[in-house]
């Protein structure tokens, strides 16, 4: 199964479900709409996940919209959180939208318990 991985930071919202996309620096052409992915957090997968839409924008191209989806108030914090994680991002770099829908808690049993 193929996997994205988020830093700790981020592990209450995906769970919260306040974060429901990812973005990406360059084009990630191995997730697809319709992929079950799971989610993980510090090397241990935390959820499983439906891909519902990928995109390939512009920095620049980005909106406060997708700012919300990616679980950040602004465009300016999703900015300024893409170049903690790529220092030398820059404004014409294309990025990977990944948008998804969390199918499965990986604190649940298989048994609902």
């Amino acid at each position: 199964m193929k996997k994205i991985h988020f830093s700790k930071e981020y592990k209450k919202k995906l769970l919260k479900g306040e974060k429901s996309s990812t973005i990406r620096l360059g084009k990630r052409k191995k997730y697809k709409v319709g992929d079950v992915v799971e989610l993980v957090v510090e090397e241990k997968p935390i959820a499983k996940a439906l891909i519902t839409n990928v995109e390939y924008v512009r920095v620049k191209d980005l909106t406060e919209e997708r700012a919300k989806k990616d679980g950040f108030h602004t465009k300016n914090k999703l900015i300024k959180a893409l170049k903690k994680h790529y220092p030398r991002i820059k404004d014409n770099n294309t990025v990977t939208v990944i948008e998804f829908k969390i199918i499965k808690d990986g604190k649940k049993s298989q048994h609902g318990a």
